[in-house]
């Protein structure tokens, strides 16, 4: 029996990138996650999106899940700078910068107070998941 693949609409709106990006870091547990609207003030992007990863593993989960994910809508990764072990990675997608950081490195480097005149878009935050809880053993 083939397997059937569901094909994943192409993105070509860099607004449209910048959101599914941020969708994507959400769903990996990035901490922190902000979308930069920088069009009126930066060349070289439209939106950063900084996020935040718990660990040097996390932020190569990151990297990764954001790679594929944006590959399945069409949307390559230009560059790749940084390493895990660097505690910041970059990742160029065009129009859409995004900034993954361990939480330190960041408020090192204030990020979020260089982008801070900028306009912040607004998240649809996941809804949480609710699990049933357990049913209760019956008494002998």
């Amino acid at each position: 029996m083939a397997e059937t693949t569901e094909t994943k609409p192409r993105l070509t709106d860099a607004e449209a990138v910048a959101r599914r990006a941020a969708e994507i870091c959400e769903n990996a547990k990035a901490e922190e996650v902000v979308l930069y609207d920088v069009r009126r003030n930066s060349v070289l992007a439209d939106f950063y999106l900084v996020a935040s990863g718990t660990s040097d593993p996390h932020l190569r989960a990151l990297a990764k899940h954001l790679e594929k994910g944006l590959a399945e809508h069409g949307v390559k990764c230009r560059t790749l700078s940084g390493t895990p072990e660097s505690r910041w990675v970059i990742a160029d997608f065009g129009d859409v910068l995004v900034h993954l950081f361990h939480p330190d490195l960041r408020g090192f480097y204030k990020i979020d107070e260089l982008f801070a005149a900028n306009p912040v878009i607004e998240l649809d935050k996941p809804k949480p998941v609710v699990r049933p809880k357990p049913a209760a053993r019956p008494r002998k």
